[in-house]
């Protein structure tokens, strides 16, 4: 039934779906609520161009007059489980439109066009700022910070002067350059901190791997590490033991891109101040890609376990995550 539900947010049912999606939905309160989730998710994630849903929520006396004609059909449960199953189908569609879900608005990736798109973002002393590139590629910038960014056919990349995190949507056909005045950088898709400041960059890997120029020389950093460059020197890596400990100028604000879940785990409890036991061995290769921004810690692991399509349980200080 989601593929139809979602057939309809879309615009694309018949006449005859839409009786049959209108008749399952009034069968079971159970069915509205997994309706109303999923355009919950829908409305949530969307670009602005796309088609809203095509009736509105029903009211209060829609539902209890729903619930009133179908009492002979209602599923035993209470109410956490009719909780549980919502989340479930909220997570389905976030997997099934192939996205993270995102605290905020975020238009889906634009394809490349001929001619490249060129933008220009700038920050303040004291102002934080968080842009998302046509490639779906995100960017929190730090106080004081100056970006131009340009996308094409061929190739991204993104002139950096200042503090920035970068989140970068895998793309074999399109290498992603970083360019400072301290030395240049290329990657396919991964997470890296960019700290560029006169003639030196610093940059810092979370996930993957970044080739680093800077001196006349090139090197790999790898998750973990960090390098050091001038223009005048090659630049120089070292091991990094909590580099998740080096990202409180971003504030409340992460980004992950396909990362995998037991990572995810480990930065969210580096931030929250929380235990977190992921408690399946399935989960292992689970990944997630969003990013989240001015979110409470409730609101935030809401997020991450609805784009994960996990069963999260909050008890004390310790988060646990279920299959």
């Amino acid at each position: 039934m989601k593929e139809l539900i979602l057939r309809s947010l879309q615009g694309q049912t018949t006449p005859e779906q839409e009786v049959e999606l209108e008749r399952w939905r009034s069968a079971s309160p159970d069915h509205e609520r997994d309706y109303q989730a999923m355009v919950e998710v829908w409305q949530g994630t969307a670009p602005a161009e796309r088609p809203p849903a095509r009736r509105p929520h029903p009211t209060l006396a829609d539902l209890e007059s729903r619930s009133r004609r179908s009492q002979s059909r209602q599923v035993n449960g209470g109410a956490s489980t009719s909780l549980r199953r919502s989340w479930a189908w909220a997570a389905m569609i976030v997997l099934a439109l192939g996205i993270g879900l995102m605290a905020g608005q975020q238009s889906a990736p634009l394809p490349p066009t001929p001619t490249p798109q060129v933008s220009e973002v700038v920050t303040g002393p004291g102002e934080l700022a968080t842009t998302t590139l046509p490639d779906g590629s995100v960017v929190r910038l730090g106080p004081g910070t100056s970006l131009r960014t340009s996308v094409g056919l061929e190739e991204r990349w993104v002139e950096v002067s200042g503090q920035v995190l970068l989140s970068v949507s895998p793309d074999s056909t399109r290498p992603f350059h970083v360019r400072t005045a301290g030395g240049e950088a290329t990657v396919l898709g991964t997470r890296f901190e960019v700290n560029a400041r006169h003639d030196q960059m610093d940059l810092l890997v979370l996930e993957g791997a970044v080739a680093v120029r800077g001196g006349g020389a090139e090197v790999q950093v790898r998750a973990g590490e960090r390098s050091r460059s001038r223009t005048d020197e090659p630049p120089r890596v070292e091991l990094v033991q909590d580099p998740e400990g080096l990202l409180g100028w971003m504030g409340a604000f992460v980004a992950f891109e396909s990362t995998p879940l037991p990572r995810v785990a480990r930065e969210l409890e580096h931030r929250m101040d929380i235990s977190i036991q992921i408690m399946d061995p399935e989960l292992q290769d689970r990944t997630v890609t969003g990013w989240f921004t001015e979110a409470d810690m409730d609101h935030m692991v809401e997020l991450v376990c609805r784009a994960a399509a996990v069963t999260c349980a909050m008890s004390a200080d310790t988060l646990r995550i279920f299959q």
